[in-house]
């Protein structure tokens, strides 16, 4: 009698056990399964936020981010299939890719080049896209284009000199785009009605115009900023290596690999 007790209270600490190890794991994959659909259905709007560099909105995002990296580490990874931590794996690099471009790198305070974000305007109406698409986009993204320049004006703190060369000269040459690429537009546009001309130039002008401002701030008052450096330092770099790229080298086994090479 005392043997079946033991026995029966083995079977019952058993059924226990395994029935907890269920409830675990399958709390753990509706909570991973929530994260990877939270994750892939989010919208890229970068393209259509108004504010989208200045560092209230930057900072904003970054806020969404931890909390998302957050969430993600709060689950046990251990308890993930293989496939589960491929998929994990995958969500933090591209988090924490975001987290250092945030809050590490914050190139926007040094590179000119951030604030002029004009290729996709190239790329568009010269592109295949018809005539309506291509108005409904110049009226949508130049005034975004127009903010971008006045976050730069703003924010612009640190002087980079090779940072200002190349802003510089890209600031100096990209006149044509608002004026001459998007007058090649109107040519090629015969829909296009009167007032969307009156409406695209009228916002190209003023953009023609926030461009000046954009190019005297980096010609003449950049270079009196604090002097700063492209390098991103040692620890960010090796943050990067391992939670971005996924690589199991730090800085200095990096380089050790890369000579035996």
């Amino acid at each position: 009698m005392q043997i079946f007790n033991q026995n029966k209270s083995i079977f019952f600490l058993t059924c226990f056990l395994i029935l907890s190890g269920c409830i675990n794991e399958s709390k753990t994959d509706r909570d991973f399964n929530k994260i990877v659909e939270s994750f892939t259905s989010k919208k890229n709007n970068f393209s259509k936020t108004r504010n989208r560099l200045s560092e209230e909105y930057i900072f904003s995002e970054l806020s969404v981010v931890k909390n998302e990296l957050n969430k993600l580490r709060s689950v046990i990874y251990e308890d993930l299939s293989n496939e589960e931590k491929v998929d994990y794996k995958f969500i933090e690099s591209l988090l924490v890719g975001k987290e250092i471009r945030y809050e590490d790198i914050q190139s926007w305070k040094r590179d000119p080049r951030d604030y002029m974000n004009f290729r996709q305007i190239s790329s568009t109406i010269n592109g295949a896209k018809t005539c309506k698409d291509k108005i409904t986009f110049l009226t949508e993204y130049l005034p975004i284009i127009q903010e971008d320049l006045k976050s730069g004006s703003k924010q612009l703190v640190e002087y980079v000199p090779r940072f200002q060369e190349l802003g510089l000269y890209m600031a100096k040459n990209s006149n044509v785009i608002f004026d001459e690429e998007i007058n090649k537009f109107f040519e090629s546009c015969s829909s296009i009605t009167q007032d969307e001309k009156n409406q695209i130039k009228s916002i190209s002008s003023q953009i023609i115009n926030e461009l000046k401002i954009f190019t005297n701030y980096i010609e003449n008052i950049l270079p009196n900023r604090e002097e700063s450096t492209f390098s991103i330092g040692k620890s960010t770099y090796n943050k990067m290596l391992k939670y971005q790229f996924l690589l199991e080298y730090d800085d200095e086994t990096l380089w050790e690999f890369g000579w035996q090479e």
